[in-house]
């Protein structure tokens, strides 16, 4: 199966994206994704140019797919569902105008993920 790529961003109403606490924050679902292989190699690393960057993703197998939306999952419930906060990963299908963003007081609902999928998938 083809790898299907896309990028993410995590994001926050509550931080500025050059603020150095939000580009750890960021940086730890950055590493999580390159720890279980799912960054394109090549990709610019997050913050290479001082802030946390869009990352390009590929998920070829259907594991993959799991494998994100539990990476994912994790690291917004850690960062907790405050509307203040308003902490959320943007997914966008690469060279397509098509994008999702996932609140954290989302990442439990199955529509969400399915709404992912649609958007992977193009």
């Amino acid at each position: 199966m083809a790898d299907k790529q896309f990028t993410v961003e995590a994001v926050s109403n509550g931080w500025d994206p050059a603020d150095e606490r939000w580009q750890a924050e960021a940086g730890e679902l950055y590493d999580e994704l390159a720890r279980n292989r799912l960054v394109v190699p090549g990709a610019p690393a997050p913050g290479e140019r001082g802030l946390a960057e869009t990352l390009i993703v590929a998920l070829g197998s259907a594991g993959a797919f799991t494998a994100f939306r539990d990476i994912v999952t994790t690291w917004l419930k850690a960062r907790g569902e405050s509307p203040t906060q308003g902490t959320s990963v943007v997914i966008k299908r690469t060279g397509q105008d098509l994008q999702v963003e996932i609140p954290a007081d989302k990442v439990d609902d199955p529509g969400t993920w399915d709404l992912v999928k649609r958007i992977i998938d193009g």
